[in-house]
């Protein structure tokens, strides 16, 4: 999984795009009728998704927790931390993101009014979402694994039957914070689109738009390095090698097969500071 601007979302300045054009009145009245829309969705979707957030944590992270803790675990406590990550953290960030966006648009006026500075002010926390972005495959894979567990299932089952669930399984909860910043952007660009470059807000809205871009390549980047370093402990773990494979700045550049003379395979891994070739033991 990874998550994502499209490249280039944010870059343009005013030196770049042609003349405003003059709008008459009604034109201009329904531009700051979409502006006050996008405002509201941002408002309802950060809500709802808080909310959201709550729910995976209340309906199934916390019983599994204190089934643990009771003595009778449905799932050992690493898993769970496997399955959840660090979505407590992602709590805190957007229910703060939320008051502000709340507090905001009480009595908010779409032609006077900023909302991007929000956005920017608060776009380096949002860098928290690198640890679960790194993990979701590996909360994928938990809760692949333990699906046909027949305790798991039946947990899975209830909960998904009990009205706070709003209708979706663990799966539709799990894949929300890799969605989130994907469309921060989108509504700052929708937001960027309704509001005139005149308006006190247009910097702003440019600027956090960027700012939210980078914090996604920032993520997706992690996420590279993150895999990228995985891979190299799976290649230490392969090989029975007489020196340590694993370093910050160890980066694998290419692995291949190769069959030798009597059939002999090999297996070529080169970084970008040494090249291992090894053998297999028969």
């Amino acid at each position: 999984a990874s998550i994502g601007c499209e490249r280039g979302m944010g870059n343009s300045s005013n030196k770049d795009e042609p003349p405003e054009p003059d709008l008459s009145k009604e034109e201009l009245e329904a531009l700051l009728k979409r502006r006050a829309a996008v405002a509201k969705e941002i408002l309802t979707t950060e809500k709802s998704y808080v909310t959201s957030l709550d729910v995976l944590v209340k309906v199934y992270k916390q019983p599994l927790v204190d089934a643990d803790a009771s003595g009778k675990p449905i799932l050992p406590k690493e898993d769970i931390d496997k399955l959840f990550s660090n979505v407590e953290d992602l709590i805190i960030v957007n229910k703060k993101l939320h008051l502000q966006l709340d507090e905001r648009l009480v009595d908010w006026d779409p032609a006077k009014h900023l909302l991007a500075d929000i956005f920017l002010a608060r776009a380096e926390t949002l860098r928290s979402y690198t640890e679960y972005v790194n993990n979701y495959n590996t909360a994928l894979k938990t809760l692949s694994k333990y699906s046909a567990k027949k305790s798991f299932k039946t947990f899975l089952q209830q909960q998904f039957a009990k009205p706070e669930s709003q209708g979706m399984e663990i799966q539709s909860y799990l894949i929300m914070p890799i969605q989130r910043i994907p469309r921060y952007c989108l509504l700052l660009q929708e937001l960027l689109k309704s509001t005139r470059r005149k308006h006190k807000d247009y910097a702003n809205v440019q600027k956090a738009l960027q700012a939210v871009k980078q914090v996604a390549d920032f993520v997706n980047d992690q996420k590279r390095e993150f895999e990228l370093l995985e891979k190299i402990y799976d290649i230490q773990e392969q090989v029975n090698s007489k020196f340590d494979l694993v370093s910050e700045h160890r980066k694998l550049v290419l692995e291949a097969e190769v069959t030798g003379s009597k059939s002999n395979k090999y297996k070529y891994f080169m970084f970008n500071d040494s090249l291992l070739i090894a053998s297999e033991i028969s």
